[in-house]
């Protein structure tokens, strides 16, 4: 049984985001930017995150449910922003200290060489 079945939350808006487009963290993300304005209840079925939303002044409540399904492509674009550019970022920290140690990148290229040499001895083995 969904929270919607309840009596108790009728008037409340209802708004479906597919599980394979979105992520629960973006969505809780989104919720919280009306947290003030808002209640909500999250529930969800197979293939979607539902959430119920009240608006805490009763004309609010279909704004905050359009307003919110803005939040999500925000934060979904924003998360995976993040998600994306995680190995540019480490790219760049990386040249960082290395360019303040140089010692540091001699030891990165021995083990690398020493890794790679590895490989093609168990290659060779094989």
């Amino acid at each position: 049984m969904h929270i919607k079945d309840s009596e108790v939350y009728t008037g409340w808006e209802e708004v479906k985001f597919k599980k394979s487009l979105y992520s629960l963290f973006s969505l809780y993300n989104a919720c919280y930017v009306f947290i003030d304005k808002a209640y909500f209840i999250v529930d969800e079925d197979e293939e979607n995150f539902i959430v119920y939303i009240k608006g805490k002044k009763e004309e609010d409540t279909e704004r905050i449910a359009h307003e919110l399904a803005n939040q999500m492509i925000n934060y979904q674009r924003y998360f995976s922003n993040i998600k994306e550019n995680n190995e540019i970022a480490k790219l760049i920290i990386q040249r960082a200290l290395f360019s303040s140690s140089p010692s540091l990148v001699k030891e990165a290229e021995e083990k690398e060489i020493e890794e790679l040499i590895k490989e093609l001895e168990q290659d060779a083995n094989e």
